[in-house]
């Protein structure tokens, strides 16, 4: 198999797992990925980098890369959505982004017009960003 489908695979599939059960990403922040079963999906992650010719470090620090870009924005996505209800709950607004940003404007100037997050297009982007890295800092092609 190769090594940076199965990345792309890895990160996406175990974000939808995580996404699917809401909490799991605190749990798995406490308790890591040491049980049985968690160990299993990091056994065979690190075999298929090893296989793609990886070092012991350069395959540790890239599954652990892509997971914890999934976790981060799994927890990204819960948080966005508790906000959300919050602020439904409350018939509230939410606050006036330009306005709470203004004093930052190299934010304000990141965000651009669009204020609303696509979780999607941030997670696919981000994990891109880790596995492009990977094949420059370790020049694997």
């Amino acid at each position: 198999m190769k090594w940076e489908p199965f990345l792309y695979e890895l990160a996406r599939e175990y974000r939808r797992v995580a996404l699917s059960m809401p909490g799991s990403v605190e749990f798995i922040r406490y308790v890591g990925l040491q049980t049985p079963e968690a160990l299993k999906v990091v056994e065979h992650s690190l075999g298929v980098m090893r296989q793609a010719g990886f070092n012991p470090e350069a395959a540790f620090m890239s599954v652990a890369g892509v997971i914890s870009h999934a976790t981060d924005m799994v927890l990204h996505e819960e948080q966005d959505l508790k906000k959300r209800e919050a602020l439904m709950k409350e018939n509230a607004s939410p606050p006036n982004l330009p306005e709470v940003l203004a004093p930052f404007p190299n934010t304000l100037w990141a965000l651009g017009d669009n204020f609303m997050i696509d979780h999607e297009h941030n997670f696919e982007t981000g994990l891109k960003i880790i596995i492009e890295g990977i094949k420059s800092v370790y020049d694997m092609k």
